[in-house]
């Protein structure tokens, strides 16, 4: 028995080390609600990775994400913009993933920018 647990012990050490650092994150944007995990970090970068959902009534294009690396004191030590895949339907969602330096205390992810398609002017 004792032999069992520890093989049960080992395979849930090396599925721990697969497994994305944080759990999915949700952050609320007007209009907008984005879900994110954050992946192990490799040679000093970790991937960033989930789906931004509109909540608005029109469709929004060229959506653009804001992840920023967070220092103990909640400071922003660094940023990148990526791009999120595709339109959004209004309730629909699409796929983003980015890069950024490993090393952060927290992470944030947002919605920086985006082109309403209903006539309406984006942030």
């Amino acid at each position: 028995m004792k032999t069992r647990a520890r093989d049960l012990m080992m395979v849930l050490v090396v599925l721990a080390a697969w497994a994305p650092t944080h759990a999915l994150e949700v952050s609320h944007d007007p209009g907008f609600r984005v879900e994110w995990t954050l992946d192990p970090p490799r040679r000093n970068l970790v991937t960033v990775a989930g789906y931004v959902y509109n909540e608005r009534q029109d469709m929004v294009r060229y959506v653009q994400v804001r992840i920023q690396v967070l220092d103990a004191a909640g400071a922003v030590t660094a940023q990148r913009f990526h791009s999120v895949v595709g339109d959004i339907a209004s309730n629909g969602r699409a796929f983003f993933n980015g890069v950024v330096p490993a090393g952060g205390a927290a992470y944030r992810v947002s919605v920086a920018s985006f082109q309403a398609t209903g006539g309406g002017g984006g942030q």
